[in-house]
C-alpha cells in the first residue's frame, strides 16, 4: 500500500503578519485583538532568539552569512 502524501500548508510569519495587523486595526471583538498581538509578540521574540543564536559562532560575527532578505 503506497503511503499519503502529506502536504505541509503552515503559513508563514511573512505570509500572516499583514493579516494579523489588519485583524488588530479592524476587529471586532477585543479576543481577536488580544490574540493577534500575542501571536506578533511570540514573532519577535522568535526573531530576537535567532539573532542571538545565529550573531557568533566561535567568536566570530556571521550575520555575513544569515540572508534574512524576502525571496519575492
Amino acid at each position: 500500500m503506497k503511503k499519503p502524501k502529506t502536504i505541509d500548508i503552515t503559513p508563514t510569519w511573512l505570509g500572516l503578519a499583514p493579516v494579523m495587523i489588519d485583524i488588530i486595526k479592524t476587529s471586532p471583538t477585543p479576543e481577536s485583538t488580544k490574540i493577534a498581538e500575542e501571536e506578533l509578540l511570540k514573532m519577535a521574540r522568535v526573531a530576537d532568539k535567532y539573532i542571538e543564536i545565529s550573531s557568533y559562532k566561535d567568536g566570530e560575527c556571521v550575520e555575513q552569512y544569515v540572508d534574512l532578505k524576502d525571496s519575492e
